[in-house]
């Protein structure tokens, strides 16, 4: 599968994790759901986005060591 297309479907995956840890984190604090499961998708939903931004910055290594290079660069002249 093609680099951007990969990304492009890592990016909803992160989006959906995201939003799963934040809904989840939601329903728990303003005491509406106290249920062990709410606490378990919350803590799946991390662990997928963590291992999404891992992925991500994998996937734009190219793009991160091209802007690093290029900021030592500069501030070395």
């Amino acid at each position: 599968m093609p680099q951007q297309t990969t990304l492009k479907y890592l990016n909803v995956l992160m989006g959906i994790a995201f939003l799963g840890v934040v809904g989840a984190l939601f329903l728990l604090k303003i005491g509406l759901v106290k249920n062990a499961d709410v606490i378990e998708v919350h803590e799946i939903c991390g662990v997928v986005l963590i291992i999404g931004i891992f992925g991500h910055l994998v996937l734009n290594r190219k793009w991160i060591s091209q802007v690093y290079v290029n900021r030592k660069k500069h501030t070395e002249k």
